[in-house]
């Protein structure tokens, strides 16, 4: 009762909040600001579009691991990817989100300057991984939360993230800290060091940091041996639920949820599945027994029975370490100019268990097992030949394969600032930069040695052989016996012909020039016209290598890829962008009617060597109607052209976990082949805002600040990936363009793979509200600040062509990318002296698991319930010393359950992309600071 009620109390006091909103810099600090978003406006109230503004020690304010983690609390930021967001991935690194609309529309800044992106590797997604940022020397971090490609250049669709370098940073400081979850797992630690000094009667100033920061990670349990008897350590993962096609025939609704479920058909030591043979299952000492399936069934699921348990090893946070190493060094060459040179070296590597691997992944009827196998029981056999068969099907679970990924990332900058007469500045820079991705996915099976290995025979010399090699003596194959034989088990003859490691990287080359100048133009009765033009030059690559075994035939999908998963192709591209752009503001009217009105504007003509030309803009207005109430508004058209990896990317596969509508909502995994696409169009986006800011000091309220705005973003032509199940869902109502993209076994009627390459949607729509509230007094000798954000989600709407349209605002389940209507975080604070204390209050709203499959399940808008859950923190000043501690998800709060839309991947029994799954953590640590 008493943690309700304390919940609710600050939730009432303050509404809803961001420790990290705009109110959080005061006016006098934004006055010396040049607004991201802006290259002229410099105070962010005067901003057409709204602008967060978090400094560097409110984002540090609750420990985080990586400084992603800290943004990705304010509600702006949804679905981003990262470690702490658990799933069974080896993706390392941070990526961020804004308005759910996917890390590619996301523009990421490094003090204003691009930084080369990521490729995932087996993803086409490419974007900045902000963990190879210095921490210890950022200032702040601006957020522009609406278009600003005219103003930026492309990418910038949902908004702009830019990470501000503390340029004249003095001093010494040093951070340690480590932190783990109370259930004995999530360890992690970092270390920090940074300083800065001036030389040369401060003509120079010298800048270099140093990050480290390691994690440990958490699964669902520390057991790491493939058996089935394993159980989770947080209750809430204890069991595995599924959609499934409904396991009475004809029965209403047509998908149904399976609670405590298990893969039913993949027992590790193996089982037969149908015929005379079918339930005939090996003990791991080769033994035979009655296989219990358990029941009901459906597809590869099963309730109960005896059949693979994975809800326990999934990943709640995935193992990670990564470092930044960052130098700058500046210099007044005259009064007028300065130089600067920038070196920046970051890493980030994770290494991760992905669960095991089974016939499922690849052959989900079994593989096929000859009646004159060398390694088949006599009895059975003889039970084949008495039913007159020849072969039967045979399905197994083995060992765990596991993931690893590392990032380096190697960046330079030099640019010169410059003053010119009449106020006017300019500034020219060049960058260049490479990311290298190297994956590895060890242990991983190899299709074709399970095909011919599987099929042993006793050769002419009485030897047991593979059947190829009667006919292909050199073909190398070993031959394999499954029965009660994991790939753990086998000899070292048989796991070296059998599994191996799929390896390939990728590097990313980014090469920016850019020149601008801008200043006061004249002067209107209003106040001066500003301006501000320039131009630059981009030109980025990217290449990829890949193991030979994935340019091999696979002989159960029947295409190029001869690993189980994981497969990808070599890659070459490149592409150059050419631009000019331009910027206005004009004060339209000073106390005439209203106290001020104002105008922006931005153009902006790119030109790229693979789309061609487009031209983008930006309109906006600002107006303070009477003191204290200020009216914003803008609208842009912006744009995305393909990058490397959607343009160029070859095609990779991967699996699925799919329900079949043609044969009944049958459930079984397939390949899923996916790959760039150089077919794709530039991408539009129209973007308008609509916003008041309210701080009303004429009623006394001077610590109150708040605001609300308006959203509404229009992608055309919207480049994406559609997930496996839906292409199905859209291909069974009747879209023939996604129908296409199946490719089944003209003999089993099964799937063999579904092509999802990059399309072009038809749209991507989104829209909603964004609202602000802070206030701040002073209390018992100290200052006590309460702050909050939330934004409500109305729409967001997919359309595919060809399809109804789809609207996933109020969706909360794990595999389409919804996200709730709506989300909030509240903040109180209280600096007293030496100490601070705070406390911050998450809520996330459920919804449904899929809104789409309402109809199909029977079920309603909000079945999944939300989420509270509080973090407090509290900091000492002793000295140059300062001793912090946090304690997050106080009342250790379960996510809400939901079920698996998938084998295995990101917040099986949870999303953990948006509810806290980590439970109770704590965090110590110490920083030395000195001026």
């Amino acid at each position: 009762m008493f943690k309700r009620a304390f919940q609710a109390g600050i939730v009432i006091v303050a509404i809803v909040m961001s420790p990290t909103v705009e109110a959080a810099a005061d006016a006098e600090e934004l006055a010396e600001v040049v607004v991201t978003g802006s290259r002229i406006i410099r105070n962010g109230m005067d901003a057409p579009t709204p602008l967060n503004v978090a400094s560097a020690e409110q984002l540090s304010a609750t420990s985080p691991f990586s400084i992603a983690e800290a943004l990705n609390q304010i509600p702006v930021f949804a679905l981003s990817t990262g470690p702490s967001k658990g799933g069974s991935t080896a993706v390392a690194g941070n990526f961020l989100n804004l308005r759910a609309l996917g890390v590619a529309r996301t523009l990421v800044l490094f003090d204003g300057h691009r930084v080369p992106p990521v490729s995932g590797g087996t993803s086409s997604a490419m974007a900045v991984n902000v963990d190879f940022f210095p921490t210890p020397l950022l200032e702040r971090v601006d957020t522009v939360t609406g278009g600003a490609s005219a103003v930026y250049g492309s990418d910038a669709v949902s908004g702009v993230v830019n990470f501000v370098l503390n340029r004249k940073f003095t001093g010494l400081t040093v951070e340690a800290e480590a932190g783990e979850t109370q259930y004995g797992d999530g360890f992690n630690e970092k270390f920090s060091v940074a300083g800065g000094a001036g030389f040369n009667d401060d003509r120079g100033h010298v800048l270099l940091a140093l990050e480290y920061a390691k994690s440990e990670g958490a699964q669902g349990t520390p057991q790491t041996s493939p058996t089935t008897n394993a159980t989770a350590i947080r209750p809430w993962m204890q069991n595995y639920d599924v959609v499934v096609a409904n396991p009475v025939t004809g029965g209403s609704p047509s998908l149904v949820t399976l609670g405590d479920v298990r893969l039913g058909t993949a027992p590790l030591g193996g089982v037969f599945l149908g015929g005379p043979l079918n339930g005939v299952a090996f003990n791991l000492d080769g033994s035979q027994r009655p296989y219990n399936f358990g029941s009901p069934r459906s597809g590869i699921w099963s309730t109960g029975g005896e059949g693979y348990d994975i809800a326990p090893i999934n990943t709640i946070i995935t193992p990670q370490t990564h470092t930044s190493v960052f130098s700058r060094v500046s210099y007044a060459i005259t009064s007028d100019i300065t130089g600067y040179v920038e070196g920046h070296l970051g890493t980030t590597s994770s290494s991760n268990p992905l669960g095991t691997w089974s016939t499922q992944f690849f052959a989900p009827a079994g593989i096929p097992i000859a009646v004159d196998n060398a390694y088949l029981p006599a009895n059975l056999r003889a039970q084949m030949v008495a039913a007159g068969v020849t072969s039967e099907n045979f399905s197994f679970n083995s060992d765990r394969w596991g993931g690893k990924t590392d990032y380096t990332m190697q960046r330079f900058v030099a640019g010169l600032d410059g003053k010119l007469p009449g106020d006017w500045t300019w500034s020219a820079y060049v960058t260049s930069g490479k990311v290298r991705n190297d994956i590895a996915y060890p242990n991983a099976p190899i299709a074709s040695s399970i095909y011919y290995g599987s099929d042993a025979v006793v050769g002419p010399n009485g030897q047991i052989v593979c059947r190829i090699t009667l006919t292909n003596p050199n073909s190398g194959c070993v031959p394999l016996n499954f029965f009660g034989r994991p790939s753990y088990n086998m000899t070292q003859a048989e796991q070296n012909y059998l599994i191996g490691t799929t390896e390939f990287y990728t590097e990313q080359r980014l090469d920016v020039a850019e020149a601008s100048i801008s200043g006061d133009l004249f002067k209107l009765p209003a106040g001066s016209v500003s301006g501000a033009i320039g131009a630059g030059y981009r030109r980025e690559s990217g290449i990829s290598t890949t193991d030979p075994t994935s340019q091999q035939y696979n002989p159960y999908t029947k295409i190029l890829g001869d690993w189980v998963l994981f497969n990808s192709n070599p890659l070459a591209g490149k592409y150059n962008v050419k631009e000019a752009f331009g910027e206005i503001a004009v004060p339209i009217l000073r106390d005439f009617g209203v106290r001020s009105l104002d105008f922006n504007g931005a153009v902006r003509y790119t030109d790229y060597s693979t789309s061609g030309g487009v031209t983008t803009w930006k309109l906006g207005l600002t107006s303070e109607l009477i003191e204290g109430v200020r009216f914003r508004g803008a609208h842009s058209r912006d744009i995305r052209a393909p990058n490397i990896a959607e343009y160029f990317a070859p095609n990779f596969s991967s699996y699925s976990q799919i329900r079949d509508p043609e044969r009944g909502n049958a459930s079984y995994v397939i390949q899923a082949i996916a790959g760039g696409n150089q077919s794709l169009l530039p991408e539009s986006s129209d973007t308008t805002t609509v916003g008041l800011v309210f701080n009303p000091h004429w009623l006394g309220l001077d610590g109150l600040t708040s605001s609300i705005d308006f959203y509404k973003i229009d992608i055309t032509d919207a480049i994406a990936v559609l997930a496996p199940q839906q292409i199905l869902d859209e291909c069974a109502a009747g879209n023939t363009q996604l129908c296409a993209r199946v490719t089944r076994d003209p003999a089993t009627g099964l799937i063999n793979f579904v092509a999802r390459n990059q399309l072009n949607l038809a749209s991507l729509n989104t829209q909603g509200v964004d609202v602000e509230l802070g206030y701040n007094w002073n209390v018992g000798g100290g200052h006590l600040g309460l702050r909050s954000m939330a934004t409500y989600v109305q729409h967001l709407i997919t359309t595919t062509p060809g399809s109804a349209p789809i609207d996933r605002a109020g969706e909360v389940g794990t595999t389409n990318g919804g996200v709730p209507h709506w989300t909030t975080l509240t903040t109180a604070q209280y600096d007293g002296g030496p100490i601070t204390l705070q406390w911050v209050q998450h809520w996330t709203q459920g919804g449904a698991f899929d809104n789409a499959l309402r109809p199909q399940r029977g079920t309603g808008a909000n079945e999944i319930s939300g989420m509270f859950w509080s973090d407090f923190s509290v900091r000492y000043m002793l000295g140059s010393l300062q001793f912090f501690g946090t304690l997050r998800n106080v009342f250790n709060k379960y996510p809400p359950r939901m079920p698996s839309g998938s084998l295995y991947g990101n917040g099986t029994q949870t999303n953990m992309l948006l509810y806290d799954a980590e439970g109770r953590a704590f965090t110590l640590g110490v920083k030395f600071n000195t001026k």
